[in-house]
């Protein structure tokens, strides 16, 4: 397929895409907020995640294989670390002072 015609088929599938990248090119440096999220034309804008599926704002379903470059090597929302999270966002986030979860993390390493 001819490089224009490649072109016209990704602005066709991403057209929400495009206008959240217009948004954020106004309030973020190439419209993303790491240089490793951008691309030309325009990146293309997660709307949700689940296991090693993501969705864009157009719909449209991807595989992940980056998984935010190891950090998620369980999946997008993956139910243990959902239930774990909201455990933990329940008790508080960020004390400034020390606390139990701090110690358990540092035996663990």
């Amino acid at each position: 397929m001819p490089a224009k015609r490649k072109l016209e088929r990704y602005r066709a599938q991403t057209r929400r895409s495009l206008e959240f990248y217009e948004r954020a090119s106004r309030v973020l440096p190439l419209g993303v907020s790491s240089n490793f999220r951008t691309y030309e034309p325009y990146p293309i804008y997660v709307e949700r995640a689940q296991g090693s599926r993501m969705w864009d704002v157009d719909g449209r379903a991807y595989l992940d294989f980056s998984m935010c470059f190891g950090a998620l090597m369980v999946g997008h929302s993956n139910p243990i670390m959902v239930e774990a999270l909201a455990r933990a966002a329940g008790e508080g986030t960020l004390y400034g002072m020390p606390h139990d979860r701090e110690i358990r993390a540092a035996e663990l390493i």
